[in-house]
């Protein structure tokens, strides 16, 4: 991927890496490792309209291209319009379809897949328990061999994470 600075500038990204924006006063490139963004827990943290959300989804974007699969719980109703030219397959509710809407999902050829909660459920139970479908259908499908990492295969992002999991004495 190319990004071009300004007419007399243009830096390579290389493969497997996304964009995440320049440092400050120039106009070189700061970019980072997709397979570490998916393997290694990671936060976006800004005060409100610092670009968080937008950050992410360009990141969810390049996950996506680079072939891993990206639930996300989104809790605001954001994520579908910013991500619609992925095709976003619609996660069903599961109190009407369980482990059935995410199998179909992770089944289908769509990378992206977006979880919307129904303002009545309990967020923090629903979020464990779509990461837990999620996390085994995957366990499910990974070939397993002695001494070998597996490819990442799947990056659940947490849209709104303080809602969704709370701090444990809350």
């Amino acid at each position: 991927k190319r990004i071009t600075a300004d007419e007399s500038q243009t830096f390579e990204i290389p493969d497997g890496r996304a964009h995440v924006g320049c440092v400050p006063g120039t106009s070189f490139p700061v970019h980072i490792g997709i397979d570490e963004l998916v393997t290694h827990n990671t936060a976006i943290l800004g005060i409100t309209g610092s670009g968080k959300s937008y950050i992410a989804f360009d990141l969810i974007e390049s996950i996506s291209k680079a072939g891993v699969r990206v639930l996300v719980l989104d809790i605001s109703g954001q994520s579908k319009p910013f991500l619609r030219s992925l095709n976003p397959f619609a996660i069903p509710n599961l109190t009407k379809v369980g482990e059935k809407g995410i199998e179909e999902w992770l089944d289908s050829t769509s990378n992206l897949g977006v979880y919307g909660f129904l303002s009545s459920e309990n967020y923090t139970l629903a979020t464990a328990n779509i990461a837990k479908l999620a996390l085994r259908h995957c366990y499910k499908k990974a070939e397993k061999k002695p001494g070998m990492n597996e490819k990442a295969a799947l990056c659940i992002v947490l849209e709104e994470a303080h809602a969704l999991i709370p701090e444990f004495n809350q």
